[in-house]
């Protein structure tokens, strides 16, 4: 099937009155490859689009009063709107009309297709697969879209596919089996069980259909999701290591500083251990110090202690051999009494046994400090040392905290953010391993082959119950041929459509090379989730072509705003590749997107076998405007006046090109 869009008619809408014509001027049902419309900002570009899409797919038939009254230009007083639409299913003409009572609030369809009029929206049936809201959006392309395409948590690009190579048929004759064995056991004429019990098999064995369905969904989700993840830890592996090639130097900065500073603090420690032993040697300190230790060992000296222990001198001095105290006084009772009360008080056995080791001590002090320098200068030059490492490690923590400050702003914001996010995805990769786990267990309640054990031998007692187990052995081998028949298809069509899509991006994108590393639910890029605006439409432009090329059937690629946000060197490659891809591509445009494109795309389709370039421009009569619309050509415009609105559509290239307003 060739679906060819030759134009369409709007009246008392939002978008201004005009009959847009894409066909040859012959009358045929053959367009322009190209047709080009120019229209200023507001003058309902996103509306017609939305239009068009309404009465292919027949959805204004659901939508609310005030999605109706939407469509009502702001201000107007006209209670219905009309727009229609001119297609070629082939060679034969089918034209949609859409009535929007604005009173009402309601939309109402008429179709006329070969020599039938209906009124409602009915397309023949061999185009209706094609004209469902989730294909027409795969040729009514805008760059929303584009982004759904890349957004993992939707399926826009696996639909795509499946929907344009109608891989929902083998579906529908799983489903259509099912059926055919549902009625066969329903209608079995011999059963070993009641029908209550029967019907009561059929309830369990639903039940555990769907349960096992489940399961195997949340597993398949599972195990995408993972991957998914583990293409995301790549691609944030990547922005790490180019974020710290960019910071290289920073961080060289930042490790020579932190073991500056190491270094200094251990020479910290080492001044201030000198220092602290200096202290403990108060001998060498001070003179007076060094003069006070000097003169309490030369007492020490003049007592002459007993060797083996002082209380026995006491006793021989208080003894009645003893008239005389060592004093010369004369010792009576009394102070023999005295003596032998108070000897514990002096020169007893532990205080012995303290001067002693101090005795020893100071010997060895004066003996060492005749050999050493001043302590004192020692505490002087270390505190001096001390004070100086102090001020050093200063200045390197000073140092390390403006290294820290330009890695905050050259980029160590965004590693912490992205070592968040690998923190986010270990998290959720450990509890989807488990769930994994479960899901691939032997049994258990998230058991899929547990559920799917169960769901069979409900299955094997219901068809043997019915006496139609022949019967449902051949349904279940045909489901099973159909879902891996799809899969196979579905993974082989992918395939091909990546390749072909990388084949392309690699020249529509030569300076930033993208590449597509799998396509699974979304299309995912290598190494990275998303690219810029420009890019993420460059991609479903390619995508949207190869996949509309590769199918048996062709269609149009209606864009809004084709070249808005690519730089031209994309522009020029975008304008080279779709039309050598489709038979019919029209762009709904604003003046800024035609440098950089136009003139590739002239080029292009002048290359292309019977290839024409259609240029139009329409726009609103108003005061902005009426001075521009002198320089239209009288025979290549047309008017449209209404008590509302007055617009003018301009069929000409020299004016296409020359056309601009302030406000675009």
């Amino acid at each position: 099937m060739k679906l060819t869009l030759l134009g369409w008619t709007s009246s008392g809408l939002r978008c201004p009155d005009a009959a847009i014509n894409l066909s040859r001027k012959d009358g045929s049902v053959e367009s322009h490859r190209v047709t080009l419309v120019q229209m200023p900002n507001g003058t309902g570009k996103t509306t017609t689009l939305a239009l068009l899409r309404a009465a292919m797919t027949g959805e204004a038939r659901s939508w609310s009063s005030t999605a109706v009254q939407r469509l009502r230009r702001p201000g107007a007083k006209n209670e219905e709107g009309t727009f229609e639409l001119r297609l070629a299913l082939d060679e034969v003409r089918l034209t949609l009309r859409m009535k929007l009572d604005f009173a009402q609030g309601i939309a109402t369809y008429a179709t006329q297709y070969q020599s039938q009029n209906t009124p409602a929206w009915s397309p023949p049936a061999s185009a209706r697969p094609f004209l469902r809201e989730d294909f027409v959006k795969l040729f009514v392309f805008d760059g929303e879209f584009a982004d759904e395409l890349l957004d993992p948590r939707k399926a826009a690009a696996s639909d795509a596919i499946c929907s344009l190579f109608q891989l929902q048929l083998f579906q529908e004759l799983e489903e259509a089996a099912q059926t055919y064995l549902h009625d066969k056991v329903k209608d079995s004429p011999v059963s070993t069980h009641s029908k209550d019990a029967v019907k009561e098999k059929e309830g369990l064995l639903k039940e555990a259909e769907e349960n096992a369905l489940d399961l195997k969904e949340k597993s398949d989700e599972v195990t995408a999701r993972l991957l998914q993840l583990e293409d995301e830890q790549s691609g944030i592996a990547n922005e790490l290591t180019q974020l710290e090639d960019k910071t290289k130097h920073i961080h060289d900065d930042i490790s020579k500083a932190e073991r500056e500073i190491e270094q200094g603090q251990n020479v910290r420690d080492t001044h201030s251990s000198a220092m602290l032993i200096a202290l403990r040697t108060p001998l060498t300190l001070h003179a007076r110090f060094h003069e006070q230790s000097t003169n309490l060992m030369a007492s020490l000296d003049r007592l002459k202690l007993p060797a083996r222990t002082s209380s026995q001198w006491f006793d021989e001095l208080a003894s009645d051999d003893n008239d005389d105290c060592v004093c010369g006084r004369p010792l009576g009772s009394e102070e023999r009494a005295a003596i032998q009360d108070h000897k514990q008080r002096f020169l007893g056995d532990d205080v012995h046994a303290v001067l002693n080791p101090l005795k020893s001590a100071i010997q060895r002090d004066l003996a060492a400090q005749k050999s050493q320098p001043s302590a004192g200068s020692t505490l002087a030059q270390e505190s001096k040392n001390l004070a100086a490492t102090y001020s050093d490690l200063n200045q390197k923590k000073t140092l390390l905290s403006q290294c820290r400050q330009q890695l905050i702003a050259h980029g160590n914001s965004d590693e912490q953010e992205l070592a968040k996010r690998l923190g986010a995805i270990d998290t959720e990769t450990k509890q989807l391993r488990a769930l994994q786990t479960l899901f691939a267990g032997d049994d258990g309640p998230k058991s899929v082959a547990a559920a799917q054990k169960k769901a069979d031998t409900l299955r094997d007692e219901l068809l043997a119950a019915t006496q139609t187990a022949e019967i449902g052995h051949r349904t279940q081998v045909l489901k099973r041929i159909l879902k891996r028949s799809r899969a196979l298809a579905e993974e082989r069509l992918k395939e091909v459509i990546r390749q072909r899509c990388n084949d392309q991006l690699q020249q529509v994108l030569p300076n930033d090379p993208l590449r597509l590393s799998s396509i699974d639910k979304s299309l995912t890029l290598e190494g990275q989730e998303s690219g810029s605006m420009g890019q993420n439409l460059a991609v479903g432009y390619t995508f949207l072509t190869v996949l509309l090329s590769e199918g048996s059937h062709e269609f149009p690629l209606i864009v809004d705003s084709p070249a808005g946000p690519l730089d031209h060197t994309v522009r020029g490659r975008i304008a080279q590749m779709v039309p050598m891809l489709c038979h019919q591509f029209v762009a709904y445009m604003i003046s800024t997107e035609r440098e950089g494109f136009v003139p590739p795309l002239e080029e292009t389709v002048g290359q292309c076998s019977g290839g024409s370039i259609q240029f139009l421009t329409l726009v609103r009569r108003t005061s902005g405007t009426e001075s521009r619309l002198l320089a239209a050509p009288e025979s290549a415009s047309q008017t449209w006046q209404s008590s509302e609105d007055s617009s003018v559509l301009v069929e000409d290239r020299e004016f296409f090109m020359k056309f601009d307003l302030d406000e675009v």
